[in-house]
């Protein structure tokens, strides 16, 4: 039985872009709560613009 190896694809701009946003966010909520903080705080904001 003959083993056949594909090559890893390179991951598209729009994937890269999603996994640096992600590890940027993480990066800068240090806990969960820190994450909770983040998020109230972006939906107030973007209540404020309606």
């Amino acid at each position: 039985m003959k083993t056949t190896w594909t090559t890893p694809r390179k991951p598209t701009l729009k994937q890269a872009l999603c996994m640096t946003a992600l590890a940027l966010a993480l990066a800068g909520c240090a806990t969960v709560e820190g994450i909770g903080n983040d998020i109230s705080g972006g939906a107030r904001k973007v209540s404020n613009w309606f």
